[in-house]
């Protein structure tokens, strides 16, 4: 009882709040949680991934160090993948198999397994702190980044690899001790990538390999990037404090940032939907920020979602109208995944 009085006290707003009759309808309600047994307290779950046609969710559990593996028909995991430190997980439809970046201690890289059985395919050695991943479905290039400070550089590496055939294409140097999050844009050649040391977003060019730009951020350390393409703009979520931070919005085509969206603190997870031109924005404060954006090229804050204590990944899959929030094992709660329906989606021209 000491324990939750505290928490509490810290993070009030962590806690069930009753909904009033005349408060207005949320972007997301919650339609199921799914427990993840055998995960310690205080152990995080880092990031998701989706396997459409198969109905598996993946679930990163860094210090667990495995992958866990969940029937959504049935609620319940499955398998569990052993993982030195994963942190990225993507899935490969076609292909039917799964990439997870691990900053493995002695060999970090990313591991390619069967998604059927879940055996180890082959590994792409990398530099330590391999993190970040992001799947370029035109090419079926992955870009993961790498290096920096933990591998006592004075540089970072956004590494490109060959999903198809394994293979380590090259490399792009950052001047950077730590990167984050990355986006690409689908119709062009840039690369955003969160450059947290530097209070940066740099901008890479896919094809010839080169940084082009960097970026300011107003305030704050950048975490997580997301591109609208239509309307020429890149969202940068930072983290400013424990309790709150912001999403800084650019003009891609100037490079200006021309507006910045507060949301809570410590986020983790951002992403950008163009079809119903909404933010979806997940903070350890126990809140999903969703912003829409506007004809006129303003953001209504349509919601705080309440989520759990100290749940700071997500993952949005337009497809089912779900949004998946993952929770650690608090020592109040065990871990979980939240499973969100998407409310009220209004299509966008």
């Amino acid at each position: 009882m000491v324990k939750l009085a505290i928490l509490v006290a810290i993070f009030p707003f962590a806690f069930p709040q009753h909904a009033h009759p005349s408060d207005p309808p949320v972007p997301l309600a919650l339609v199921q949680t799914i427990e993840v047994p055998n995960i310690p307290e205080g152990h995080r779950i880092d990031h998701l991934g989706i396997d459409l046609n198969g109905h598996r969710l993946f679930s990163t559990m860094q210090e667990a160090h495995k992958v866990a593996v969940i029937d959504l028909d049935t609620g319940t995991v499955t398998h569990s993948i052993p993982v030195a430190n994963p942190h990225a997980v993507l899935y490969r439809r076609d292909l039917d198999r799964i990439y997870v970046s691990d900053d493995d201690p002695v060999e970090p890289g990313v591991k390619i397994f069967d998604g059927r059985d879940y055996r180890l395919l082959t590994s792409v050695k990398l530099l330590k702190r391999t993190d970040s991943m992001v799947y370029d479905p035109q090419t079926h290039y992955l870009y993961v980044v790498n290096g920096g400070t933990s591998a006592k550089l004075d540089y970072s590496l956004v590494s490109i690899l060959d999903s198809t055939t394994g293979s380590h294409l090259g490399d792009v140097k950052v001047s950077a001790g730590s990167l984050e999050d990355m986006d690409l844009e689908a119709s062009g050649y840039r690369l955003y990538v969160a450059v947290e040391d530097k209070n940066q977003v740099a901008i890479i060019d896919r094809e010839k390999r080169i940084v082009l730009d960097a970026w300011s951020v107003p305030h704050g350390s950048p975490v997580a990037t997301a591109v609208d393409e239509a309307h020429h703009r890149l969202f940068v979520a930072c983290r400013i404090g424990q309790l709150h931070g912001e999403i800084a919005v650019f003009d891609t085509q100037s490079g200006k940032a021309i507006k910045t969206l507060p949301i809570g603190g410590l986020l983790d997870y951002m992403v950008f939907d163009a079809k119903s031109r909404r933010i979806y924005a997940v903070c350890s404060t126990a809140d999903v920020d969703v912003y829409e954006q506007h004809d006129d090229g303003e953001y209504a804050l349509l919601g705080k979602v309440e989520t759990a204590l100290l749940a700071r990944t997500g993952l949005l899959v337009p497809e089912l109208h779900r949004f998946f929030v993952a929770s650690p094992n608090t020592g109040l709660t065990p871990a979980e995944i939240l499973v969100f329906q998407v409310e009220g989606l209004q299509a966008h021209n």
